[in-house]
């Protein structure tokens, strides 16, 4: 029975230490997170608007774009 309660002690102790090692690390920059993510959310607002672009009629006309935007 001493011998489950030592294993258990060691298992918490690790996995709690671990978990407090592990925390200590700036994660976001080492794997540069915000860079890329940055960099994606781009890249995906070129591609949905080249698509919008390929696919549908933009209207230019100064005065039909005035009454859209005061809706």
């Amino acid at each position: 029975m001493e011998k489950v309660i030592i294993r258990i002690v060691i298992i918490l102790v690790l996995f709690f230490g671990l978990f407090y090692g592990l925390q200590q690390i700036d994660w976001m920059t080492l794997f540069k997170i915000e860079e890329t993510t940055k960099s994606n959310e781009e890249k995906f607002g070129e591609l949905i608007w080249d698509s919008i672009n390929g696919t549908e009629t933009i209207v230019k006309d100064e005065s039909v774009n005035q009454a859209i935007d005061s809706l």
